[in-house]
């Protein structure tokens, strides 16, 4: 009987213990589930974080030499390697580069945007970016498919709503407020060559890219090989018209042009942004002797003219006021302005005297030759890499240059 006692007893504790056991074990279970979406939430956004802010495959840059980024040129894209299409037009696709054309840098998207043809050249209107995150080419815009025509001219457009291709110059832009790219008038229109006032962008925000066609610049004179630059410290692009010398600032927000002042200034002009003194550099021209600086600190801006100043022109100041087309940009974070030429040589000018050093860089890089009808905005300085990416031709890969 004590022995039946004993062994229910037993039972009873076992059971006893064995419910404590389940609970305790619940108890943890649900503790642990509890916390595991904050733990394993923290950990999805810091893994998502450190993806998205390290580049798949940024380019090598070494301070002082210029590089070059393997297996980058253009002509891998090309839409028509036959040129055989209704775009082609008598060049094909190099003249998006050869033709006299330029590109902006899109900080946003950190990303050098390619835009041109023209004329007789090539009629097609299709865009390109080289990204720097991947060291990639990709179309941004495919072409328009038509064979340019005297009549789309009057509208500016082809019946897609798209505008003709042209001579793009430095009459480009990128608004960085609005993450905009922005084409300011025209010159070398497809196909007769002629120019206008009619100004285009694409909002790169949206998820389906298209052009929209904004207000267009007044009637006086015309954007013939001009320049226009965007200027982060009041979010206006500023831009001079050779033909007439009327000098405006753009507000995209508003879709409105005002008009500033009057300066005369030379067809083929390289210009660039210092947004530290809110001052608007240009340098050469077809006729040479052209370097002057607009002060945008007023509402009426005045201008010097560097070929009076003595410490700009005795420090090879004049091999750039005497050429045209090259490539000038605005390095923020050395407070420098660069001019290329070509080669491997760069100006280097300092924006509180104007005083130019020209630098022969280290290393084996060597871009070359510029295309003979001009680089303009496809040297430009790229903010994620502190350096300066130069695109030259469809045939050629992608360059770097820091100082």
């Amino acid at each position: 009987m004590k022995s039946s006692l004993f062994n229910s007893l037993n039972k009873k504790i076992v059971h006893i213990l064995f419910t404590l056991v389940v609970i305790l074990f619940i108890s943890c279970s649900a503790e642990v589930t509890e916390e595991l979406p904050d733990v394993e939430g923290s950990m999805d956004m810091d893994s998502t974080d450190e993806v998205d802010s390290e580049p798949d495959n940024p380019p090598v840059v070494i301070a002082g030499e210029w590089t070059s980024i393997s297996d980058t040129k253009l002509q891998d894209l090309n839409p028509c390697p036959n040129n055989d299409c209704d775009y082609s037009a008598n060049l094909g696709f190099s003249s998006i580069i050869d033709a006299w054309c330029g590109g902006v840098f899109d900080t946003v998207g950190n990303r050098i945007l390619i835009w041109g043809g023209g004329h007789l050249g090539y009629f097609g209107n299709d865009m390109y970016a080289f990204d720097l995150d991947t060291s990639m080419w990709s179309q941004v815009m495919a072409p328009s498919n038509y064979s340019a025509l005297t009549s789309y001219e009057s509208s500016g457009q082809y019946p897609d709503g798209r505008p003709l291709a042209r001579h793009t110059y430095g009459n480009m832009a990128f608004i960085a407020s609005e993450n905009t790219f922005l084409a300011t008038g025209a010159y070398g229109i497809s196909p007769s060559g002629n120019g206008d006032n009619r100004f285009w962008a694409v909002d790169l925000n949206a998820p389906n890219l298209e052009w929209a066609e904004k207000t267009a610049s007044e009637s006086v004179g015309s954007m013939t090989a001009s320049y226009a630059a965007y200027n982060d410290v009041d979010k206006m692009v500023y831009y001079h018209k050779a033909s007439s010398g009327r000098f405006y600032k753009y507000d995209i927000k508003t879709d409105t042009h005002t008009y500033l002042t009057q300066k005369a200034v030379q067809i083929y002009a390289a210009a660039a942004m210092d947004t530290k003194r809110n001052k608007l550099l240009v340098l050469g021209g077809s006729s040479g002797d052209q370097a002057f600086v607009w002060d945008l600190n007023s509402s009426e801006p005045s201008n010097e003219d560097l070929t009076n100043n003595s410490v700009f022109q005795n420090s090879s100041g004049s091999e750039l006021s005497n050429d045209s087309q090259f490539g000038l940009s605005y390095d923020v974070l050395n407070d420098k302005f660069v001019a290329w030429k070509g080669g491997k040589t760069v100006y280097v000018i300092n924006p509180e005297t104007y005083e130019v050093t020209k630098i022969v860089p280290s290393g084996e890089v060597n871009p070359g030759d510029p295309v003979s009808n001009g680089t303009y905005g496809r040297f430009r300085y790229a903010p994620s890499i502190e350096a300066f990416i130069l695109v030259n031709g469809i045939d050629q890969d992608v360059f770097i240059f820091k100082l």
